[in-house]
C-alpha cells in the first residue's frame, strides 16, 4: 500500500549543447565596436612584424616550430571556414550594397590573421632547417586545405544556407578550431626546451600575439557576442 500510494516522478535531464548559429543579418554594430575591430584588423598584420623582420635578418627558421606554426594556420582556417557558414546571411547582404561591412568586420580580421599566418610558414619553409621537400609539402598541403575548407564552406552554403548540414560541418569546424587552440604551442615549447635557444622566434611576436588574443577574445565575448 505504501508502494502504491507513492507518486511517479520521471525526471527528464537534457544535456546542454553548444551548437553552431547563423549570425542575423541587418544587425546594428555599434560604431565603438566598428572602430574596436578596425583597430584589431590593423594590430594583427603589425603584431607578425616583428617575425617577418627576424626570420628576413636571419635567414633561417631555426627554433621556430614548423607544427605550431602548422597547427596555428589551421586553426585560423577553420574559425574563417566556420565564419563563412554561420555568416552566411550578412554575406548575402552585400549584394544589396556596403550596409553590410560593419557586419562582416570580425571576419575581415580572421582572414587578415589567417593571411599572416599563412606568410610566416611560407617564410618559415623559405629558410633553413625547415626548407626541405617534406616541410614545403606540408607547407602546400595546409595551404591547399585552407582553400578547399573555404570552398567547401562557401558551397554548402550556396546549396543550403544555414540549414542544420552547413550549421553541423560549422560546428565541426569549430571543434577542430578548438583542438588545434589546445596543443598548438606544446610543439614549440618542446623545440625551445630542447634547443635552449629562442633562435629565430621572435618574443617580441609571441608577446604582442598573447596580449591580442586576449582583447580580441574580450571583444569577441562582451562585443561581437557572434
Amino acid at each position: 500500500f505504501f508502494c502504491r500510494a507513492l507518486p511517479t516522478i520521471t525526471v527528464t535531464y537534457t544535456q546542454p549543447r553548444m551548437q553552431a548559429a547563423c549570425a542575423p543579418p541587418h544587425r546594428t554594430i555599434p560604431t565603438s565596436v566598428d572602430a574596436l575591430t578596425v583597430a584589431l584588423t590593423v594590430a594583427t598584420v603589425a603584431v607578425t612584424v616583428p617575425q617577418y623582420i627576424k626570420l628576413l635578418r636571419s635567414r633561417s627558421s631555426a627554433g621556430l616550430s614548423l607544427p605550431t606554426v602548422v597547427l596555428t594556420a589551421g586553426l585560423n582556417l577553420c574559425d574563417v571556414a566556420a565564419a563563412i557558414i554561420t555568416k552566411w546571411r550578412q554575406l548575402q547582404d552585400c549584394a544589396h550594397g556596403a550596409a553590410c561591412v560593419p557586419e562582416l568586420l570580425d571576419l575581415v580580421q580572421t582572414v587578415v590573421l589567417t593571411a599572416t599566418s599563412a606568410a610566416v610558414l611560407v617564410m618559415v619553409v623559405c629558410y633553413p632547417p625547415h626548407d626541405g621537400a617534406a616541410a614545403r609539402s606540408v607547407a602546400a598541403i595546409t595551404l591547399f586545405a585552407t582553400a578547399v575548407a573555404w570552398a567547401v564552406s562557401a558551397g554548402v552554403s550556396l546549396a543550403a544556407p544555414c540549414s542544420r548540414g552547413a550549421l553541423s560541418l560549422a560546428q565541426a569546424y569549430g571543434v577542430a578550431a578548438a583542438g588545434c587552440a589546445v596543443v598548438q604551442y606544446i610543439p614549440q615549447l618542446r623545440t625551445t626546451l630542447l634547443e635552449r635557444s629562442s633562435g629565430s622566434l621572435s618574443v617580441s611576436f609571441y608577446l604582442l600575439q598573447a596580449a591580442g588574443g586576449l582583447i580580441v577574445a574580450a571583444e569577441q565575448v562582451f562585443a561581437a557576442a557572434d
